[in-house]
């Protein structure tokens, strides 16, 4: 089970490492995630959210694993009326999509390195698993939900 202190420091360690992220926050559920985002300015993009993960178990009595089920999103800042046009906001999800793509990079070199900033969870990552959807007018925030599973020891 990925321990939640453990994921917090990571959110630190791809703040760190990608120069484009200028925030970071772990929430428990949409409500938290409003609050924070209500209190982010445009001068805080581009946001990292974790959202606290859902755990199952997968395996037989000898093999089995937990199935950690990640959530984070990737936002930036932007009412609607500082769009001028449809090219404007398409723009807004253009800029987020390079730092989804820094942040797949980064999770899939530290798997291949072997050693997985989630203390070693990552050489466990289902890459089949990630799933990238557009998240558009969360509290004012434009970008990306990455959806990621992780095997991990019982």
């Amino acid at each position: 089970m990925l321990n939640v202190t453990r994921l917090r420091e990571f959110l630190l360690e791809v703040k760190a490492a990608i120069s484009d992220i200028n925030f970071t926050q772990t929430v428990v559920d949409d409500s938290e995630l409003t609050k924070f985002l209500n209190e982010r300015k445009t001068s805080d993009n581009n946001f990292l959210i974790a959202i606290l993960p859902q755990f199952g178990i997968t395996g037989t009595e000898d093999g089995i694993k937990w199935d950690n089920q990640l959530m984070f999103m990737i936002l930036r800042k932007g009412a609607d009326k500082d769009f001028k046009n449809h090219d404007e906001y398409m723009n807004e999800f253009a800029l987020t999509q390079t730092v989804v793509k820094n942040f797949i990079e980064y999770i899939i070199t530290q798997k291949t390195q072997g050693n997985g900033e989630l203390c070693g969870l990552l050489s466990d990552l289902k890459e089949s698993s990630i799933i990238i959807l557009p998240v558009w007018k969360k509290t004012g925030c434009n970008g990306w939900q990455i959806q990621i599973d992780l095997l991990s020891r019982f």
